[in-house]
């Protein structure tokens, strides 16, 4: 049997791996747009996070076909960790919380030189899958009045979900013409997500979902902007703002309350929710993987741990290995 040059096994992915990065680029631009947001986090953040983590673990890593960035897990923690460090200020406490992003990468690369990715193994999948889903239903208490057109809904995840009614009462009801535009943008980006996969035809399916909507909505804004002589019907402070210069709107980490309880209780909340997302997303993609190959976990886990340092002082998320992008990257392949 001849065995394949290295070289050459490269040089015949190269056409596979571009289109695979590009169709993994699509979802990951409205995904790290959309996670910031629901963290509480200045989009850019996210897309931040999303470059520095490909950059980085897919050259410093020991995953094959992982894809890494922003991660769902975080959400919520992240969320929390601003808004209880800012004090009811949510830009400075976004500062503490890149401070409290910067020490969690710090801890696993600790934990990748102490070889602890073996612990993986012995977390129950009933307590991560129960953790991933009270992670999913605190998003979506969150966010689906966002998807409403209503920003000012506040309270628990309880409270939040209890309101939905009302929620959904005052979208059919309201005399903003703004906020219904923009719920009905939300409903419709909510049913592309539900039935894409219902839709069997193999062109429409190259272009992932969520870059479906980001097509649709960018296409309305400049349908009005150039071809309509009505005015864009949705008001400003319901669009994403991203910054005119990115290089000059960085974000720095404040190390201010590094002592203080909430800071340390932030940063180990990070680190054990990226930590384990990071080594189940590992686990299960290596599943997913054709050619059977297994991940070095502990050079994975300091790789992630760098690309969150990094990410953290540069303004951005935390980097955790995730596994939705993941497996679009091995299914285009």
């Amino acid at each position: 049997m001849v065995k394949k040059s290295p070289i050459r096994t490269f040089m015949n992915d190269i056409p596979k791996n571009i289109f695979s990065g590009f169709v993994v680029s699509l979802i990951a631009l409205p995904l790290g747009l959309g996670l910031a947001l629901a963290s509480g986090a200045p989009p850019i953040s996210g897309i931040i996070a999303a470059i520095i983590g490909g950059v980085v673990t897919s050259l410093l890593g020991g995953s094959n076909v992982t894809i890494t960035g922003p991660g769902n897990g975080l959400v919520v923690v992240i969320l929390a960790a601003i808004t209880t460090l800012g004090a009811g200020d949510m830009h400075q406490g976004f500062l503490f919380t890149l401070a409290a992003i910067v020490i969690s990468g710090i801890l696993l690369i600790i934990l990748g030189f102490l070889r602890m990715g073996a612990l993986g193994d012995f977390f129950p999948s009933s307590a991560i899958q129960g953790m991933l889903a009270a992670i999913g239903i605190g998003i979506f208490a969150k966010q689906i009045h966002v998807m409403f057109g209503d920003l000012s809904a506040q309270g628990s995840i309880v409270e939040l979900l209890l309101d939905i009614p009302k929620g959904m009462y005052l979208f059919l009801t309201t005399d903003n013409s703004s906020a219904f535009y923009a719920g009905l943008v939300g409903i419709v980006s909510f049913l592309i997500m539900v039935f894409y996969s219902k839709i069997r035809n193999r062109y429409f399916q190259l272009i992932p979902a969520p870059m479906w909507i980001v097509i649709l909505s960018v296409g309305m804004y400049y349908y009005f902007d150039y071809f309509s002589e009505l005015k864009y019907p949705i008001e400003k402070n319901l669009l994403i703002t991203l910054p005119n210069d990115v290089l000059s709107n960085f974000a720095f980490p404040d190390f201010g309350k590094v002592l203080e309880f909430d800071f340390i209780n932030a940063v180990i909340s990070i680190t054990l929710i990226a930590s384990i997302e990071s080594l189940l997303s590992i686990k299960a993609v290596d599943k997913l993987d054709p050619l059977k190959r297994r991940s070095n976990v502990n050079k994975d886990i300091k790789a992630l741990g760098l690309a969150t340092v990094i990410s953290g002082f540069l303004g951005g998320l935390n980097v955790v290995t995730v596994i939705a992008r993941s497996s679009v990257n091995v299914n285009n392949k």
